[in-house]
């Protein structure tokens, strides 16, 4: 596979993002949750993404929307929008936005996602009494890793017992907030890499949760959804796989790519009754689920998990030079 066909995915994926922004910088999508659109979240995590991929483009679009964060911050951080107020996933990512730009991060952010903190080690999404309150695995690891960003000290001993006693057997983690387990696996497995800890988690991960379907072959046929592809992809690459493999899952995710540089979104987005403690419960309805019809969450996360492989073989090319 060559490089350069995803170094110009990349380049489409970007020009598709800098078509369809907001004209204040933001992004908005999963129109018909009931609570309205997002994006507070969808701005942060689109952006995030932009970011990593280091194009100066992409870090024009992402400073942009860092800017139109600021400015709509609480005194807490951030959410899903204004009205359902600020959590812990939403404001990780702001958080990690802000460093990977290089800029400091708003004080009090920190101390807001140190509040979620459970007992049991996990993080919450909100600080509530019920399930939203309760450690979700697919919030877990993005808000240890904008901690571990940050600098700023938290119990990570606890998080990682938390993190051995719910890995599933296939060595990944169920999410409460998506509707396979692929997102959540990534995020923790990106955090034990980051923080040098990949011996102790990351060898588990024998797939990347119990759902995941290969990608070999071609056509939309060997995809679940390109989100859960692009998740299942890092994970492999975080994981050391051989090159051959992580490019033989990529080749088939490139093809999918639109014409106008985004990839299909799919009903990704699990909302489930406070009620509801099950993480990675079905729902029961089709309404429970969400699609981001703007295609704004699946093609930053596929984004970003072409960039990463475009610089870990740039890496692994520039070690073999040495």
């Amino acid at each position: 596979m060559k490089v350069e066909h995803a170094i110009e995915s990349v380049r489409r994926a970007v020009e598709y993002f800098g078509a369809t922004r907001e004209s204040d910088g933001c992004w908005r999508d999963f129109v018909e949750v009931p609570v309205g659109p997002s994006d507070q979240w969808v701005t942060a995590y689109v952006a995030l993404a932009l970011a990593h991929a280091r194009q100066p483009r992409a870090t024009e679009l992402a400073e942009r929307a860092a800017t139109w964060l600021d400015q709509h911050r609480t005194l807490e951080g951030w959410g899903y929008n204004d009205r359902a107020g600020p959590d812990a996933d939403s404001t990780a990512h702001a958080m990690l936005l802000f460093d990977a730009l290089g800029l400091g991060v708003p004080p009090g952010t920190a101390e807001f996602l140190m509040a979620h903190q459970c007992v049991e080690g996990g993080f919450a999404t909100y600080r509530r009494r019920d399930a939203w309150g309760r450690p979700h695995a697919c919030v877990t690891g993005a808000v240890c890793e904008a901690l571990m960003q940050a600098r700023h000290p938290f119990d990570a001993t606890a998080t990682k017992r938390w993190l051995a006693e719910t890995v599933t057997a296939e060595g990944g983690w169920r999410a409460y907030w998506w509707n396979s387990s692929h997102y959540a696996t990534m995020t923790n497995a990106r955090w034990f890499t980051d923080d040098g800890r990949s011996s102790h988690a990351l060898d588990e991960m024998r797939r990347c949760g119990s759902d995941v379907q290969r990608l070999e072959g071609s056509g939309a046929s060997a995809l679940r959804s390109c989100f859960d592809a692009s998740c299942e992809i890092e994970v492999l690459r975080m994981r050391g796989a051989p090159r051959a493999q992580v490019e033989a899952k990529l080749r088939p995710l490139l093809w999918q790519q639109r014409a106008d540089g985004s990839w299909p979104g799919s009903a990704c987005l699990l909302i489930s009754s406070p009620d509801t403690n099950t993480a990675n419960a079905q729902a029961t309805e089709s309404a429970n689920v969400f699609t981001d019809w703007c295609s704004t969450i699946t093609t930053a996360t596929c984004l970003r998990a072409v960039a990463s492989y475009i610089q870990w073989v740039e890496s692994s090319t520039k070690g073999r030079m040495r």
